[in-house]
């Protein structure tokens, strides 16, 4: 009993680690996409303006979110407009219309690529809390436990897949924005010139890199999961086989012992029984 739980401590604690790691890792996920999505700053959009239009009110620079947009100097409120994700504004010209109702559709998708990811991290992040809590109370450990770390992992993997496709769908929707002439923008935006709006340049701000961080964060927690599972069923099949090695080589190896009448015996160590094999 002592030797299978000193074989058990080492993998323990390593795993408790692991665990406590990766749902920390996953409360940074869960916790910077929420204030990615709150913040509402993902890009920043910088016109070319010649010289002589810098000081013009048609040349301030516009942040952009999931759910506005914003002149820079007053991105907490006043003439912030609300992206539309269902109501269509028309326009006389069909093709500008087109444009916008496929962007809408990719705005929506990106929205909800994102939702399902954050879903999926806080998921893994609940399941990766569970078990250190039953981690801790486990006298060893087993099948069911590696199963289910696992699943934990391949849950932050997934959640990971689906942060790289929302931030794929979301350059290429900022980046066609630019150039998106639509009413649901704040006026001076769609009184900027063709040629401006062309040689705007896109600079991502802190919900971008608040994203990049959370599709980091489940990839990492995926990885210090699988590599701490691996650790302890290595650990668990080395430690077997030195120990039935030595076990072994033990009862292979006689010792010497002298009986009343003076003769000599051999005794060899055997693992199973309690008494030890005599052989003269």
């Amino acid at each position: 009993m002592e030797i299978e739980e000193h074989m058990f401590q080492r993998p323990k604690y390593t795993l408790l680690f692991c665990g406590i790691s990766v749902t920390l890792l996953g409360l940074l996920a869960v916790g910077t996409t929420i204030g990615a999505i709150s913040w509402q700053e993902i890009v920043v959009y910088e016109p070319d303006c010649p010289f002589m239009l810098n000081y013009k009110f048609l040349c301030q620079r516009r942040s952009e979110g999931l759910f506005r947009i914003c002149p820079q100097t007053s991105a907490a409120g006043g003439h912030c407009s609300v992206r539309s994700y269902g109501h269509l504004s028309r326009t006389e010209i069909k093709e500008d219309d087109e444009s916008h109702e496929a962007l809408v559709h990719y705005r929506l998708s990106t929205s909800v690529v994102f939702i399902f990811a954050l879903f999926l991290a806080a998921v893994a992040t609940v399941l990766a809390g569970v078990f250190v809590h039953f981690w801790m109370n486990v006298a060893e450990d087993s099948t069911h436990l590696l199963v289910f770390r696992i699943v934990v992992a391949l849950l932050f993997v997934v959640s990971g897949i689906f942060y790289q496709a929302a931030l794929i769908l979301l350059h290429y929707t900022m980046v066609q924005e630019k150039t998106l002439f639509t009413l649901e923008q704040s006026e001076i935006f769609t009184s900027w010139s063709q040629a401006i709006q062309e040689t705007t340049n896109i600079r991502y701000s802190v919900s971008y890199v608040l994203f990049w961080i959370a599709l980091a964060a489940v990839y990492t927690a995926s990885i210090v999961l699988f590599c701490g599972s691996v650790f302890a069923s290595q650990y668990h099949s080395s430690y077997e086989g030195s120990s039935t090695e030595w076990s072994g080589r033990v009862s292979r190896e006689p010792r010497f012992s002298m009986d009343q009448a003076g003769r000599v015996e051999k005794i060899f160590l055997v693992s199973s029984p309690n008494q030890p094999r005599r052989s003269s």
